[in-house]
């Protein structure tokens, strides 16, 4: 079944931010969505219909006396996935929240039949913005339905610096994918997930690590954000952020907190206090955490069994590191608190492919903690470009293998609902 590019309708208002929304229908355009363009009467005082036509590929709604625009303020309306105004002007967010249309625009944002998402950008100067009229429109809004979307701090073109700068494209592209990805699951829930690799230190300046980017973890905390969860994200502290405007704006909505880590000793730390001071329903260890603990033997220790290692390792002299198998993370978390659904992660690297010993790797995995699932991949389907995830049960029963792992926040989030949601 053919599946359509989702719908925008795009209302830009008289602002001097109007021309963010330019640079804001290419980037929808890009990312495969489907743009019709509404200018207010001011809005056209600063950009131009042509210019988004020529973007959007579609003519750009004007005057409400247009004979062309006939009935369009109700096609339109009824047309589109989900309506956003950007730049949302104090001048229109104050005739909204009174029922007044003066032009296409209001009289389009009059049409709304509340079926859908309707989001508005505002733009404006930090005094206006801070004003108790424009705070209680808003307010009105939202009481209505309307999403309004943070509006951040920063310089002006009237070089005043504030609250009330509309948000950066991307952070907006964010909130539309959020507000049109579907729920298939009610209610929110708080995930804590863990992400990247850990440093076992040898002295001061060295360390071994595990290979990690982090970006699968990620990926999982960026889907359950979509999926209208609260994340706490633990995130090696060298670990490249991949979604930087998405993150940024879900921070914005105080939804996600990311906290870094270095160690081992260190991720547990901060595990064992977020598990303390927030009551999480799911916990997702994703991390690469190092089974090694390290002693180092110098050859002067042997020489001198009273010599006192330097903070920094010789480089001019041999030393033995000693690996000493360290107990399981999650061995020693779970010992601590039981409380919600605990998934772990397990990577194998098998050359040739043998389903019994997967089973058995994942099987020590639920004997080392108080576990519910384990999702399984192997390196060597990652190194070739053809990544499976495969989540476990107890009973090792295979419950899911997927492509792709926005989708294994949804299979977790269905498995809590049906096996834990009760005993909340």
């Amino acid at each position: 079944m053919e599946t359509r590019s989702p719908r925008i309708l795009l209302m830009v208002t008289g602002s001097i931010a109007s021309y963010k929304a330019l640079d804001l229908t290419s980037k929808l355009k890009q990312a495969q969505y489907e743009v019709r363009i509404v200018l207010s009467d001011a809005a056209t005082q600063f950009v131009t219909p042509l210019a988004f036509e020529a973007l959007s590929g579609h003519p750009t709604a004007c005057g409400l006396w247009d004979h062309q625009e006939r009935m369009r303020h109700i096609e339109w309306m009824r047309w589109a996935d989900l309506i956003l105004v950007a730049p949302a002007t104090a001048h229109f967010i104050g005739n909204l929240a009174q029922g007044k249309a003066p032009d296409l625009a209001g009289t389009m944002a009059l049409a709304h039949d509340f079926q859908k998402p309707f989001l508005i950008a505002p733009s404006m100067n930090p005094a206006m913005y801070q004003h108790p009229a424009i705070q209680h429109n808003l307010k009105q809004l939202k009481d209505w339905g309307l999403i309004v979307l943070p509006s951040p701090e920063g310089y002006m073109a009237c070089q005043e610096k504030g609250l009330g700068r509309m948000l950066d494209t991307e952070e907006i592209i964010e909130a539309i994918k959020q507000h049109l990805t579907p729920k298939a699951f009610g209610g929110t829930l708080n995930i804590c997930i863990t992400a990247g690799g850990t440093k076992v230190p040898i002295d001061d300046v060295r360390y071994i690590g595990n290979i990690s980017s982090g970006k699968t973890g990620q990926t999982l905390a960026l889907e359950a954000l979509r999926q209208n969860n609260v994340v706490h994200l633990l995130l090696s502290s060298d670990a490249k952020i991949f979604y930087p405007s998405e993150f940024q704006y879900y921070q914005r909505l105080e939804r996600l907190k990311i906290i870094p880590f270095t160690t081992p000793q260190d991720l547990e730390e901060q595990l064992l206090r977020q598990l303390h001071n927030q009551k999480h329903n799911v916990l997702i260890q994703a991390a690469a955490i190092s089974d090694f603990d390290i002693d180092v033997k110098s050859h002067d220790q042997e020489e001198n069994p009273s010599f006192t290692c330097y903070h920094k390792l010789s480089s001019h002299k041999s030393h033995n590191l000693v690996l000493k198998p360290r107990e399981k993370t999650l061995a020693k978390i779970t010992k601590q608190n039981q409380e919600g659904m605990v998934v772990a992660f397990k990577l194998t690297s098998l050359p040739v492919w043998d389903w019994d010993y997967v089973k058995q790797e994942v099987s020590r995995v639920f004997n080392s903690g108080h576990i519910d699932l384990v999702v399984h991949n192997d390196w060597q389907e990652i190194s070739q470009n053809n990544p499976k995830w495969r989540i476990f049960n107890h009973n090792l029963e295979l419950l899911s293998e997927l492509t792709r792992p926005s989708e294994i926040v949804h299979s977790i989030v269905g498995y809590y609902n049906s096996n834990f949601k009760r005993r909340d």
